[in-house]
C-alpha cells in the first residue's frame, strides 16, 4: 500500500522535506525554502550573539550590520561591501520565498 507521510513535524527543515516527499512542493522549492530558513536563522543567531536579545531584523547601525555580515562569512567585494552582500542575500531569499508562497497558496 501507499506509505502515509506525516506533515505534522516540529522541525522546519524536516517539514519542508516531508512537503517535497508528499509532492506539495517540488524539490527545488523545498531546497530554496530550506536555504532561506537556514540563512535567516543564522542571521537571527548572529544578532543574538551580538546583542543578547532576540531580533528579526538587521540593526540600523552600519557598524553592527557589518559585524554581523563578517560573522556570517560575508566579505567585501568590488561590487558591494560585506553588509550589502548580506542584505542582498536576505532580500533574494525573501523574494524567492514570497514567489513560492504565491505560486503554491495564492495560485498566481
Amino acid at each position: 500500500g501507499k506509505r502515509k507521510i506525516s506533515l505534522r513535524l516540529s522541525n522546519t527543515l524536516r517539514s519542508l522535506s516531508a512537503l517535497a516527499a508528499a509532492r506539495c512542493l517540488d524539490n527545488a522549492e523545498a531546497d530554496s525554502l530550506s536555504d532561506a530558513y537556514i540563512l535567516l536563522s543564522r542571521v537571527r543567531n548572529a544578532i543574538w550573539l551580538q546583542t543578547g536579545q532576540p531580533q528579526d531584523s538587521l540593526p540600523a547601525d552600519p557598524v553592527r550590520r557589518r559585524a554581523i555580515a563578517r560573522l556570517l562569512g560575508y566579505t567585501d567585494s568590488e561590487s558591494a561591501p560585506a553588509e550589502e552582500a548580506l542584505r542582498l542575500a536576505i532580500q533574494a531569499a525573501m523574494m524567492e520565498t514570497r514567489r513560492i508562497f504565491q505560486h503554491r497558496f495564492q495560485g498566481s
